[in-house]
């Protein structure tokens, strides 16, 4: 069933739906001497428009691992099709499956943000993590700044600092 890996996938990533259903291999990067990868997305396929990076963690390179090699353009894709959005009825089905709350997509944006938080990473990291520059400008990601942010994203995959995730219903 490929909407559980999606749905991880959202979970250890932040990404908006859409984000993930137009994910492009040709949009991964090695990041020298660290011995992995991240996603760099295009500008024009951002909401706010700017380049967005997408550090991995143990999790989401896993789920990157399994799609390798799926003869497609896109990492998630439907029988070799672009998917055009996850909330829908697969989404449903792969909620009640896992025993989940009627939640929108989007709130998985929200779940990944609160552990993140809970287990201490400061505000800056995580606007980074979830694209979100209100405020303040990004304008490039040196090598320091993508070591961090995947240190960051992976406290969501190490048991014991791994506060519990809950989906998080907006108000």
């Amino acid at each position: 069933m490929q909407k559980i890996p999606r749905t991880l996938f959202a979970l250890h990533t932040g990404l908006r739906d859409q984000e993930i259903y137009g994910l492009r291999w040709d949009w991964e990067h090695d990041v020298k001497g660290l011995h992995t990868t991240v996603f760099v997305i295009p500008e024009t396929e951002i909401k706010h428009g700017r380049e967005r990076i997408v550090p991995l963690n143990t999790v989401a390179r896993s789920i990157v691992a399994s799609r390798r090699g799926n003869g497609s353009e896109w990492v998630f894709d439907l029988d070799g099709q672009k998917v055009s959005r996850m909330n829908d009825e697969a989404w449903r089905k792969a909620r009640e499956a896992a025993g989940l709350q009627p939640v929108p997509v989007h709130d998985l944006r929200h779940t990944f943000g609160m552990p993140l938080r809970a287990a201490g990473v400061s505000l800056e990291d995580r606007q980074d993590s979830l694209s979100h520059h209100v405020g303040r400008i990004t304008t490039h990601y040196s090598r320091v700044e993508i070591v961090r942010l995947i240190e960051c994203v992976e406290l969501l995959c190490v048991e014991e600092k791994r506060p519990e995730i809950t989906l998080v219903k907006r108000a």
